[in-house]
């Protein structure tokens, strides 16, 4: 088990050794960081939902929405257990996955969820477990700036992606952000290594990179192979976050690094 002291340093070092490419290249560095360690890692096939017509349970291939919420979860209750205790994820986070999609987010093993009852049916089922002490956003469109205020937060976050050439979306739980702006323009261009890193409930072992760049008004990625753009993200944090001084697990969750051409 890693205490406190090892992640603090192994998280010092990650600044350090950011902060010193920043300076070679100067150029504006952004980087955020939440602990991998504190996520759920469900797998979306655990976690069966209902058929739209039948009813009956047909798997979890369509259950990345429910999934990715209930994995990001429980870095919230990790995080927070003076807000939360255990009231969000009360057992298994696959029980809480499944629960979500069954009985919050409307999710069905043929059709999925709708961005609409992914949005309401996560912040229903946290006001539903515990009422009153959490604060939600969502963005179709403000990407960096919304990960700009919802990261220092601590906030367990999802983004949901669809293919360009069109086809099924999926949903993913975010962990992470870093972008070079190597012109200082405010623009993530291609060549400026923007990453996305993310557990996937496809294969939620292992920390998942995806490259991120705006092409005219939209945000592209590319998820296995495949160029998707960006749609969705979601957040929800507590509303009154802890002091640092009150609050001893803060210094382990998140990292910020941001270092401006002089």
């Amino acid at each position: 088990m890693k205490t406190r002291s090892s992640t603090r340093s192994r998280i010092v070092a990650l600044v350090a050794g950011f902060l010193a490419s920043a300076t070679a290249a100067q150029a504006a560095v952004t980087i955020f960081q939440l602990d991998t360690n504190w996520y759920g890692r469900v797998d979306q096939a655990n976690v069966s939902m209902p058929n739209s017509v039948t009813n009956e349970l047909g798997g979890g291939a369509n259950s990345c929405v429910p999934t990715s919420v209930g994995n990001g979860l429980r870095f919230l209750q990790t995080t927070y257990p003076a807000v939360y205790g255990t009231a969000i994820v009360p057992g298994l986070t696959v029980d809480t996955a499944v629960d979500i999609g069954r009985n919050f987010t409307s999710t069905t093993s043929d059709l999925g969820t709708s961005a609409a009852n992914w949005v309401a049916g996560r912040q229903n089922y946290v006001e539903a477990k515990k009422p009153g002490v959490s604060q939600y956003g969502s963005t179709q469109n403000n990407f960096v700036a919304f990960m700009t205020t919802w990261f220092p937060r601590y906030a367990a976050m999802e983004i949901g992606i669809l293919p360009r050439a069109g086809g099924i979306g999926h949903a993913l739980t975010l962990t992470g952000f870093r972008w070079n702006d190597l012109n200082n323009d405010g623009i993530i261009q291609q060549n400026e290594n923007a990453i996305l890193r993310l557990i996937d409930p496809f294969a939620p072992a292992g920390n998942l990179e995806m490259s991120l760049w705006k092409d005219g008004a939209d945000y592209r990625v590319t998820y296995s192979g495949i160029d998707y753009n960006l749609v969705l993200m979601n957040a929800v944090s507590p509303t009154v976050i802890p002091a640092p001084g009150s609050f001893a697990l803060l210094g382990m969750g998140t990292l910020v690094a941001v270092r401006r051409r002089r």
